[in-house]
């Protein structure tokens, strides 16, 4: 009797280890999955530019989700406004301290389906504040399933890359081995009192 109550023991262990691995499956989706910002260079400061927020891989579709976003050093780069895709009919913002922002989106229509790859999230506009290079940091606060289930995903930051203006033609500085400025010489009124000398044809 007792060997009997040990097997049927050991059974129900079993049982709920597989069950238990069937819902690890169902919550966490394939390891390629993940959301990340894609680089984003703007030509100098003042001008834009947009970062685009990518699910890698919807496994199980896509139902929800809630991801924050921010550019880490303020002074090389501000997001100034989110486009969200056709899909998000039924969207949000919030703007937090520090410039962070939450963005939320839902698919109402069911429009991204099981196995969708490339899935753009958002589209954020930003705009170059001084030259410099700062990552845009991506952190997934949740997201759900075509089931409704919540699911693990990584956020995977990108890098915001702000270049130098261009140089204005003219206003090279020159300088010696000394690294003294070289101010060229540039021709002047002639002295008081001085005549032009006149060049004497020849004969």
């Amino acid at each position: 009797m007792a060997m009997h109550v040990a097997w049927r023991g050991e059974h129900t262990v079993r049982r709920y280890g597989i069950l238990f691995a069937v819902l690890l499956v169902l919550c966490v989706p394939a390891a390629a999955a993940t959301v990340s910002a894609r680089d984003c260079t703007i030509p100098a400061p003042g001008e834009s530019g947009e970062c685009v927020l990518v699910l890698d891989e919807a496994t199980a579709g896509l139902s929800e989700f809630e991801v924050m976003v921010r550019v880490e050093d303020p002074g090389t780069g501000t997001i100034t406004s989110v486009q969200f895709p056709a899909f998000a009919r039924l969207n949000s913002q919030n703007r937090m301290p520090g410039g962070a922002l939450i963005l939320k989106g839902a698919d109402t229509n069911n429009k991204v389906r099981a196995g969708d790859r490339n899935v753009v999230l958002a589209t954020l506009r930003v705009r170059g504040e001084a030259a410099g290079t700062t990552p845009i940091q991506v952190t997934v606060l949740g997201m759900k399933d075509d089931n409704g289930v919540t699911c693990t995903v990584p956020g995977t930051n990108g890098r915001l890359v702000v270049l130098s203006p261009p140089a204005v033609p003219g206003n090279q500085v020159m300088t010696d081995v000394t690294g003294d400025v070289i101010v060229p010489d540039r021709p002047g009124p002639p002295e008081e009192g001085g005549t032009t000398p006149i060049a004497t044809p020849t004969l």
